[in-house]
């Protein structure tokens, strides 16, 4: 057994010994959870002498966290306070630190992602549904706790272990398919047929609709307002009518899929374009219907295509070929809020215009070489599953060229860029949207030689931003990185890519002294600002060596006996931190190229940038909710025409919420807790001081809160909901600092709640159908 000895600050009698080893203790004792006045198994003299510990004085007994915690708290004793960072990255030697993780198995990860937000919509979904289908949602529940073990969504368990829970999170959407449908059968018609996810959407295929000539698309909302959601249908050649919930015709548009999209390993459809339109204000947990028709030729409204590969670019992408043809001007494309422009030459971003000011931005795909070894020591420690560790701290480039087309539609537009044969993206815009989509495909990545890639993207821009990255905390607290630096302790520089490297699960920003750059995330990755005015994410890891931290196996993964292949999406938000009465309206000179180690301002220190996020603030809370919480989208085939159905069933639901919630309150949960009660979790969503209105306090009324339901009475829990928070009695710890602290109003016999900035609130609710107790 390997032990240690640590002691509290300033605390001269409580130590703890740390007994055991990660996957490997044997010595299991067992004390009563709360118990503290007693000792079960203590250890015996030969114990304690194996592991060096005869001798010390208090002798040592057996105990847990609850007794430790117990021990300091009556030490009475002032505390520091964690604040300014926390305990990533971590490194548990020179050479080894723990980022690799942050990125590992990325199509897992944005399984559970997106598993969860089919859960969080089936327990809203089963509130109507009564005791109907509660084993259903047990499962699916199961299958996303088990998906929170710490060697589960991380991506380091082996690989048959990850297979086993991407099955079980597979057969919590078959469970899920059928709370879905019960509850629309509640909401549109009796006889509605059985709703299906399209669950290889992201690789543009759905067997659902594959070849059918009707077919509907049923689109809920979880969130707490309305949202205007674009919707993407694979589909085959031919011209289209979709007919939306009032029995408008809603206008669309065809684009194609790209080839590397159709040439993914155990792509199996003949789905070559996507079906394009917009489901216009779905009701904040509500629903809307679409129903879609295929006729053989018509007018068939597919997207304007533009090739921008000339001159033309050799086959491996790495240089442009000679031609004598003059060079045409740079491609620009402007959807009404924002202009791109794009470099003739490369094929690459390289200038946005936003509300009449130019950004220098440039985009591209990278990779390191990940470290061999044997891990015999720490200079010999690999890259692997856990532990990033490049063997140089430059980059390769995959491409400097791309090969683009542009397909310019009514609605979105497209900018289709291929890097070679294994990296590609799509950039888009939506008219009238001000962000930007980048929806990227990595894979198979090659490892010739033995090399092991690990393949990141950067966002490259002018921004002088004095070392500084913001992560989010768990889609919460925007935490503020230095380059180089450690808050609580001198940092010895040994790894300077690797230990700059930090988690991310919704969002990373970058800010400069009057502007912000965003980049929301569909998935947990991991991000690094190694220059200032960039950001680069971590997408895809391939590696070849195990990093000897307990998987015992290289991160290999393999799909269809090739290397796997992930897709996913970035949303890039452009924002002020300030207000400018005069904007500067400088335009990029035509054929320019960007020199991005100028710039026209000083240089900013990390502690003269205000944590004032303003206009990004909004814009990034809400955008990073919509894009992990946002609409779901189901499918069923039907011989009904267009009329026909909407005789037959409805094709709106106008939701549960008699009212949206306030715009900075996101409803985390809403789930049948007992027969007569329901389970709300209220979430402020913003920091204090990020915005100057959606950063204050904000009240929320329960009691009339659900357009089915009548709250006859409520009660605040504690946020595991497994206590009053009246009969909760919390330890009170002395600590530096400030003792300021907001006093929230418990809840009145009004059931208002009052919501700090970045609180969460927990309430079981009595309700009775609305109407019942009238």
């Amino acid at each position: 057994e390997s032990f240690q000895i640590t002691g509290g600050r300033g605390v001269e009698d409580v130590d703890v010994v740390e007994l055991g080893i990660d996957v490997l203790d044997e010595l299991v004792h067992v004390l009563e959870p709360g118990r503290c006045d007693y000792i079960v198994e203590v250890p015996s003299h030969r114990d304690l002498y194996m592991i060096g510990l005869v001798g010390l004085r208090p002798e040592p007994h057996l105990s847990h966290e609850v007794c430790y915690l117990k021990a300091l708290h009556a030490e009475n004793v002032t505390w520091p306070v964690k604040d300014n960072d926390d305990f990533f990255p971590y490194g548990s030697d020179e050479h080894t630190y723990w980022t690799g993780y942050f990125t590992s198995r990325p199509n897992l990860k944005t399984f559970v992602y997106r598993a969860n937000n089919v859960l969080q919509a089936v327990k809203q979904l089963r509130v109507v549904l009564d005791r109907e289908l509660e084993e259903e949602e047990t499962l699916m529940n199961r299958a996303m706790g088990i998906a929170q073990h710490h060697d589960a969504v991380s991506g380091t368990e082996k690989q048959h272990v990850s297979d086993d829970y991407a099955l079980y999170l597979s057969e919590g959407l078959d469970a899920s398919e059928k709370i879905f449908s019960a509850a629309y059968k509640k909401w549109l018609g009796n006889d509605l047929p059985v709703q299906k996810f399209c669950r290889m959407a992201n690789i543009s295929q759905c067997e659902k609709v594959e070849g059918a000539n009707r077919f509907t698309v049923s689109v809920y909302n979880p969130l707490a307002h309305p949202v205007t959601q674009p919707v993407r249908v694979p589909v085959i050649l031919g011209s289209y009518k979709v007919i939306g919930p009032t029995g408008e015709e809603i206008p669309n548009e065809l684009v194609p899929v790209p080839p590397e999209v159709r040439e993914i390993p155990g792509r199996n459809t003949n789905a070559s374009l996507e079906l394009f339109f917009y489901a216009e204000d779905v009701p904040a947990l509500g629903l809307m219907s679409y129903h879609v028709e295929r006729f053989e030729g018509g007018v068939m409204p597919v997207a304007e295509r533009q090739n921008l590969s000339l001159p033309g670019h050799n086959a491996n992408l790495t240089a442009p070929l000679e031609t004598s043809q003059e060079t045409p001007e740079d491609i620009e494309v402007d959807n009404g809020i924002m202009k791109l422009i794009f470099n003739v030459s490369t094929g690459q971003l390289q200038f946005i215009i936003r509300e009449q000011e130019t950004w220098a931005f440039h985009q591209n795909f990278f990779h390191y070489e990940g470290s061999k070894g044997y891990n015999f020591n720490t200079y010999n420690r690999a890259s692997g599953a856990y532990i990033f560790r490049p063997v140089k701290d430059e980059v390769d480039v995959v491409a400097p060229y791309a090969n683009v087309s542009i397909f310019r539609g009514k609605h979105v537009i497209e900018i289709h860029q291929q890097f070679g044969p294994w990296v590609s993206q799509i950039i888009r815009l939506y008219q009238g949207k001000d962000h930007l989509e980048f929806q990227w495909l990595v894979g198979p990545i090659p490892v010739e030689k033995w090399v092991g890639k690990e393949v990141i993207t950067r966002y490259k821009t002018q921004l002088m931003t004095g070392g500084v990255l913001y992560t989010d905390s768990n889609g919460r607290r925007l935490m503020r990185r230095v380059r180089n630096h450690r808050t609580s302790w001198n940092l010895t520089l040994t790894e300077p890519v690797a230990s700059n490297y930090y988690p991310i699960t919704s969002a990373a920003a970058i800010l400069g002294n009057r502007h912000q750059v965003t980049v929301l995330t569909d998935r947990p990755q991991g991000a690094a600002s190694l220059t200032d005015g960039e950001v680069e994410i971590m997408l895809h890891r391939r590696l070849l060596y195990d990093d000897g931290k307990g998987v015992s196996e290289p991160l290999d993964e393999m799909q269809y006996n090739k290397g796997l292949v992930a897709r996913g999406t970035h949303i890039v938000q452009l924002s002020k931190t300030y207000k400018e009465t005069k904007p500067r309206t400088r335009a990029p000179p035509v054929n320019s190229t960007v020199n991005f180690t100028t710039t026209s301002s000083p240089p900013v220190t990390p502690q003269e940038i205000p944590f004032k996020f303003r206009e990004g603030a909004e814009r990034h809370r809400i955008g990073a909710v919509n894009l992990v919480y946002g609409p779901l989208l189901t499918f069923s085939r039907t011989s009904l025409t267009a009329s026909e159905w909407s005789k037959r069933y409805r094709m709106k639901y106008t939701g549960l919420l008699r009212e949206p919630l306030p715009l900075n309150v996101h409803l985390l949960t809403l789930e049948r807790w007992t027969n007569n009660s329901l389970l709300v979790r209220l979430e402020h969503l913003f920091e204090a001081d990020e915005h100057p209105t959606l950063s204050q306090p904000v009240s929320v009324d329960l009691k009339n809160l659900f357009s089915e339901f009548e709250v006859t009475r409520g009660v605040e829990l504690n946020l595991a909901a497994n206590q009053e928070m009246a009969k909760t009695i919390r330890l009170k710890w002395n600590h530096e600092g400030s003792k300021t602290e907001f006093h929230r109003p418990p809840l009145d016999s009004d059931l208002v709640a009052v919501l700090a900035p970045m609180d969460v609130r927990t309430f079981q609710l009595f309700v009775e159908p609305r109407g019942k107790s009238a």
